[in-house]
């Protein structure tokens, strides 16, 4: 009786969220005639990308949600290239690597790929004016932290795969919509790099580690060159790895 009660408050809950929202939407004029035809791009993409996840993971034999998180990948890298792509894949496995040294526990590595991000972006700011930033030089950490703490990144992935599987097993329409949901916000890093702060200030830290292998600030130029963000910093590890100024692994990473 208990658990139907509590079954119905949330569904009521779930209506009246939906009835307020609706209602702010519509008296605050939100809804153009842009922002329809993008709902129905996103309409469109979310069913091409289920259907394409659907048939394949019938083929397959895999959940519709794990098959989903390669349909989203597999757009990522047809939109962004194989650099951007490598430079993702360098990056989560070099902050695994990282936070595997702290005390994350051995079966949780998204805890450990976290910690390993904020140690990696932390260390990587005191180094930025340093003329060491080379593209050569960040794949040879990659390669030197991975192999140096191998087994620990495996039983932390291993781990992972283990806990998303019986997740997944556990709820496969909700895990599935979240992917699909993830997947579609994620598409917004397909896009190249247009919103004014990003190509005034935020791109200038990668660019220069692009151009000069080093970071060199300018107050004169750059009023706020002498305070680059972790999030920054972290842009320009990317933009070393993938030899070009993208934001788009680094957005994944944060958005997952």
């Amino acid at each position: 009786m208990r658990s139907a009660w509590i079954a119905r408050a949330h569904s009521a809950f779930a209506l009246c969220f939906v009835a307020v929202a609706s209602a702010g939407i519509g008296f605050a004029g939100i809804v153009t005639p842009t922002t329809l035809a993008l709902s129905g791009v996103y309409v469109a993409l979310a069913c091409a990308a289920l259907a394409m996840a659907a048939t394949a993971a019938h083929v397959a034999g895999w959940r519709v949600a794990s098959m989903l998180v390669l349909v989203w990948l597999a757009g990522f890298l047809w939109f962004e290239g194989v650099r951007a792509t490598g430079a993702l894949v360098a990056l989560v496995l070099a902050s695994v690597a990282v936070g595997s040294c702290l005390r994350t526990g051995p079966r949780d590595g998204v805890l450990a790929a976290a910690m390993g991000l904020v140690v990696l972006g932390a260390a990587t700011g005191w180094a930025l004016t340093w003329p060491v930033h080379a593209s050569v030089a960040w794949w040879s950490v990659v390669v030197l932290l991975v192999a140096w703490r191998r087994r620990h990144v495996l039983r932390l992935l291993r781990a992972m795969l283990r806990q998303w599987r019986v997740r997944v097993a556990s709820a496969p329409r909700s895990a599935a919509l979240a992917v699909l949901a993830l997947g579609l916000a994620s598409t917004s890093t397909w896009l190249p790099n247009l919103q004014a702060d990003d190509l005034t200030y935020h791109l200038q830290l990668p660019m220069e580690l692009l151009h000069d292998a080093a970071y060199r600030p300018d107050v004169q130029r750059q009023l706020w060159a002498f305070a680059p963000w972790l999030n920054d910093t972290l842009h320009g590890v990317v933009a070393a790895l993938g030899g070009e100024a993208t934001h788009a692994p680094l957005n994944c990473i944060w958005l997952s």
